[in-house]
């Protein structure tokens, strides 16, 4: 690795026992405050790591160079061989700081692994959508012919129905995939303190006829831990995601209430959305659950991606979900949030 034209360089002159005999302002910078005791330093007193025995069995007749980490900085370290008295070695070390470099490299890395795995998830996307629009494709050409030979005003009026069913789910469909889409492009939202009860009252707002139409209610509690500095649009998806979930699930024959609450556990927030509906058995679903396209029930219409877009969203943002339910009693979802920089 060449350094860097133009760029102040450090260089340490070692005796042979690898001792520093001088070093310029640059170094005694990197190297603070190392360099600036009065004693004799070594070299490996300076890397405090393996790499200082590496570079200079690895010398020989060349230069050879490592890099090394020092003071949270990232060290490209060239060492060669000096003859300054007596035919004995000494070495000189010439060292920059390739820091930003190491860094952008870094991303550079990331980016093309996130493109590696978009490009495996395209595949599952084709064998996804040849899968699941096929049934409401067909569904919706094969009622049309029917309903084109049929004579009856009566039964070709269920027949359109049946059509108009079919071409909604098509569109739940299309939608759902959309969203999931977008939720695989590089995230360009902005991280902000985001207060839950605020989100939460203001997604409320949109549900706030049909949880009096059902006799629902959503109680939160927020005092343990009543902000975190995250995305506004992946708390508003998982607070929109899970109380549709808890209508949609809910007891057909029993009033619905919701438990809304947040705590700290380690580094973690922890956002809970607790309902009394109908459950589910985790032994027979938990493969299915986080599934795209994936309805473990009839009760309700849907996608069947939210689930997964909320999973997705979360763990994209280095945290992750759990799921406890009880088939008759109710399912609480548990989101494990980090704070984002």
């Amino acid at each position: 690795m060449a350094l860097k034209a133009g760029k102040l360089t450090g260089a340490i002159v070692l005796d042979r026992q690898k001792k520093v005999i001088s070093a310029n302002h640059k170094a005694k910078e990197l190297f603070s405050p190392r360099l600036n005791s009065s004693s004799r330093v070594t070299l490996s007193d300076l890397l405090q790591t393996d790499e200082s025995d590496t570079l200079v069995t690895n010398l020989e007749n060349k230069s050879t160079s490592e890099i090394v980490k020092v003071n949270n900085h990232f060290l490209e370290v060239s060492i060669s061989r000096l003859l300054i008295e007596n035919d004995q070695p000494h070495y000189l070390l010439m060292i920059n700081d390739v820091s930003d470099k190491i860094k952008v490299e870094n991303q550079l890395r990331a980016k093309i692994e996130e493109l590696e795995f978009l490009n495996q998830e395209l595949d599952e996307f084709v064998n996804v959508v040849s899968h699941d629009f096929k049934t409401p494709l067909t569904s919706i050409s094969l009622l049309a012919e029917l309903a084109l030979r049929e004579d009856s005003p009566e039964k070709q009026r269920d027949l359109v129905k049946q059509i108009r069913q079919s071409s909604i789910k098509l569109k739940e469909l299309l939608k759902g995939l959309n969203l999931l889409v977008d939720t695989r492009k590089n995230r360009s939202d902005k991280v902000e303190l985001i207060d839950f009860q605020e989100r939460l009252d203001l997604m409320l707002s949109e549900y706030e006829e049909k949880l009096k139409e059902i006799n629902g209610e959503v109680i939160a509690d927020f005092r343990d831990a009543p902000n975190i500095a995250y995305f506004k649009a992946h708390i508003d998806s998982f607070f929109s995601n899970m109380i549709t979930n808890a209508i949609k699930y809910r007891k057909l024959d029993y009033p619905l209430c919701v438990e809304v609450k947040s705590r700290k556990e380690r580094e973690y927030t922890i956002l809970s959305v607790k309902d009394n509906g109908i459950g589910m058995d985790l032994s027979k679903h938990i493969n299915k659950l986080f599934q795209p396209f994936k309805r473990l029930t009839d009760q309700g219409t849907g996608s069947g991606l939210g689930l997964s877009i909320v999973k997705r969203m979360i763990e994209k943002d280095q945290g992750y979900l759990e799921v406890f339910s009880e088939p008759d009693v109710g399912t609480e979802f548990k989101a494990y949030l980090k704070e984002q920089a």
